[in-house]
C-alpha cells in the first residue's frame, strides 16, 4: 500500500530528501513498482484510472513524510490534466502512457517572474513559425518548473491572442518536447 511505502521507504529519508537538491531516483522507482505514477491515467493509456481521488489519497500518504516525493507525484497530473482534458487522441496515446509506466517525465510551464499565479498576467507569447506548418515559437520565461530537470516533455502555456488581454482565450496549452 501507499501507506506502507511511505512508512518504510520515505520516512527513513525524508529529512535528506526535503533538504537536498538530490533528486531521489530510488524513490521514483519505488513508485513506479508500485504502479502510482499512472494513478490519475486513464486504463486505455496505461493507467490505473483512479483519478484525482486516488491521487490525492496517495500525495496525501507521501507528504505526511515529504512534500517533495508529494510533488513527485503531482507531476504525473498536472502536465497531463490538459492532454487528458484536450488533447487529440494521438497527443494522449504518445504521451500519457510513458508517465503511466514510468519511462517518460513531464513538467508543467505556468508561472512567471511578473505574473506568478496571475495566469492571465502572463506575458510569454506564441506566434506562428512560418517555417514550420502548423507550429510555433514561444517566447517568454517561466518559472518554478518543478521536475524541469528531469523532464522528456513539458506543457507551456503561452498567449495565442492579443498580449495585452486579460482572456483566459488568449491563452493556448503547448506540448514541449526536451530534445
Amino acid at each position: 500500500t501507499v501507506r506502507r511505502l511511505a512508512q518504510d521507504k520515505i520516512k527513513p529519508r525524508a529529512r535528506e530528501i526535503d533538504t537536498t537538491s538530490a533528486y531521489p531516483q530510488d524513490i521514483f522507482d519505488e513508485f513506479r513498482r508500485a504502479d502510482l505514477l499512472g494513478l490519475c491515467i486513464p486504463e486505455q493509456y496505461g493507467g490505473s484510472g483512479a483519478g484525482i481521488l486516488g491521487l490525492t489519497l496517495a500525495i496525501e500518504e507521501v507528504t505526511k513524510y515529504s512534500n517533495v516525493l508529494g510533488l513527485m507525484l503531482l507531476l504525473t497530473r498536472l502536465p497531463t490534466g490538459p492532454i487528458m482534458i484536450a488533447g487529440t487522441e494521438e497527443q494522449k496515446q504518445r504521451y500519457l502512457p510513458g508517465i503511466a509506466n514510468g519511462t517518460t517525465r513531464a513538467s508543467f510551464c505556468l508561472s512567471e517572474p511578473g505574473a506568478g499565479s496571475d495566469v492571465a498576467g502572463m506575458q510569454t507569447r506564441a506566434t506562428p513559425d512560418p517555417d514550420v506548418e502548423g507550429g510555433y515559437v514561444l517566447n517568454g520565461v517561466k518559472v518554478w518548473i518543478s521536475g524541469g530537470m528531469q523532464a522528456d516533455w513539458f506543457t507551456v502555456f503561452a498567449k495565442t491572442g492579443d498580449p495585452s488581454s486579460r482572456h483566459h482565450s488568449d491563452i493556448t496549452g503547448f506540448i514541449v518536447d526536451a530534445t
